[in-house]
């Protein structure tokens, strides 16, 4: 492999259907990866199954990519016969969720494969995908996948971006529901709401809603990040346990200090809870599965989805450079709410 200083892959077995090898890469570390040509038959494609069934489990990000020679819905195809889950493709499914893999979508044409007949001979299929464990998609939860144009073969290639170089940030202030844990969050809304002020409703909740912004700057700085308060509260509370399990145990100051640790992590787990459920937006869920890697996934998988990764300008040329569409986006509503001369008479 080319630049072996930023990156290296070992082989560690294969089959007529599939090679899986490791991936280092300095960034992201060590990752199973398994590129695959499904056999046509599902007989065959068993034995596939079977060996990333071997290979492509444990706690490491894993990415299989290639082509499946399979369809999993009716969106998958265009033209030809009507599609029916047939038995390759209840197998694929069983396979995906068993091991816990995820197709993460596409960016560009719907179809990676065409039998480059005429008229009404002519079908597409997405025969070739990528998908990626929970493990991957906690890793690199913007992954794009691109479909790239099919020009020598009746298959398109499909690529994965695994580091994305483009850094968009947001200068919107948006609520998060553990704010509401703190009581110095009530204070600072307090204090906007009663503080006197002039002119129109709509103005005065405008100024007020804007003074608010200081919620910002205190979780800036005073807020912890909770994955790293929970993970420091865990070691001391381990540390003061082992302290209190020798000859002596504990002083009262130091068994009242555990205590209060163990009050502010389950505070701390509690808003981890509420942190993950609002991201998920998932409201049927009340209790039980509060804070599981389900509802983690959920949240990641809801972001991905979201993401406008392209969008097509006035002139119908498909954007992608993320900067651009927010041009696209900024003149479209620049033009829609431009002054315009009305009539308004009869």
């Amino acid at each position: 492999m080319w630049k072996k200083g930023f990156a290296y892959f070992e082989i560690v077995d294969h089959s007529s259907q599939v090679i899986v090898g490791q991936l280092n890469i300095n960034a992201l570390g060590k990752w199973n990866i398994a590129t695959v040509y499904g056999g046509k038959d599902a007989q065959t494609r068993r034995s596939l199954w079977n060996k990333l069934e071997d290979r492509m489990c444990g706690d490491e990000p894993c990415i299989i990519g290639g082509d499946f020679n399979c369809i999993l819905s009716k969106e998958d195809k265009r033209g030809g016969k009507r599609f029916h889950l047939s038995n390759r493709s209840k197998d694929m499914k069983k396979f995906m969720i068993n091991n816990d893999f995820h197709d993460i979508g596409f960016v560009g044409p719907s179809y990676t494969w065409c039998n480059n007949k005429e008229g009404n001979s002519r079908i597409w299929e997405r025969f070739d995908r990528c998908l990626l464990n929970s493990m991957a998609l906690h890793n690199i939860p913007m992954a794009k996948v691109h479909h790239l144009p099919r020009v020598a073969s009746d298959h398109a290639l499909i690529s994965i971006n695994l580091v994305d170089h483009q850094k968009h940030n947001s200068g919107l202030l948006r609520f998060e529901d553990t704010w509401k844990s703190y009581p110095a969050t009530w204070n600072i809304i307090l204090k906007a709401w009663a503080r006197m002020d002039f002119g129109s409703c709509a103005e005065i909740l405008q100024r007020k809603l804007r003074s608010i912004k200081a919620l910002y700057y205190w979780n800036k700085n005073k807020c912890r990040e909770l994955n790293s308060l929970r993970e420091e509260l865990r070691k001391d509370i381990l540390l003061l346990q082992i302290e209190e399990a020798n000859e002596g145990g504990l002083m009262e100051d130091k068994l009242n200090l555990l205590r209060n640790k163990v009050h502010i992590l389950n505070v701390t787990l509690s808003r981890l809870s509420t942190w993950w459920n609002q991201r998920s937006k998932i409201r049927w869920q009340q209790v039980g599965d509060l804070n599981s890697n389900f509802f983690h996934q959920y949240a990641l998988a809801k972001k991905n989805g979201n993401m406008i990764w392209q969008i097509k300008d006035d002139n119908g040329t498909v954007v992608e450079d993320l900067e651009q569409i927010e041009m696209v986006f900024y003149r479209f509503f620049q033009k829609k709410w431009s002054a315009r001369t009305c009539m308004l008479s009869g």
